[in-house]
């Protein structure tokens, strides 16, 4: 699944930055977009988006081993802790 994804890194402790990552991997532009908000709610990080249920979370530790959050098929909110190790989180569509 190639196309537009957010992506959201963490240095585990107090930064949080947001990039957009675009592939050229895919020429056609995608049906639709997915929006992601991304704050920090009692100490955790929480990461809201546009509920689809073709919409889904990964995580990757080095961005090339995409694992998907199961819990986040077809929901619109995800709160993860704060941890000690650098991760990417991605929104995608199936």
């Amino acid at each position: 699944a190639f196309g537009q994804y957010g992506t959201l890194w963490t240095d585990g402790w107090t930064q949080l930055d947001a990039a957009g990552y675009t592939s050229d991997a895919v020429k056609e532009a995608p049906a639709e977009d997915i929006y992601v908000t991304i704050g920090m709610v009692d100490g955790n990080i929480m990461i809201t988006w546009d509920g689809h249920n073709s919409v889904k979370l990964q995580t990757s530790s080095d961005l090339t081993n995409w694992q998907t959050i199961e819990e986040t098929k077809g929901k619109s909110e995800f709160i993860m802790p704060l941890g000690n190790s650098h991760e990417f989180i991605r929104a995608i569509r199936d």
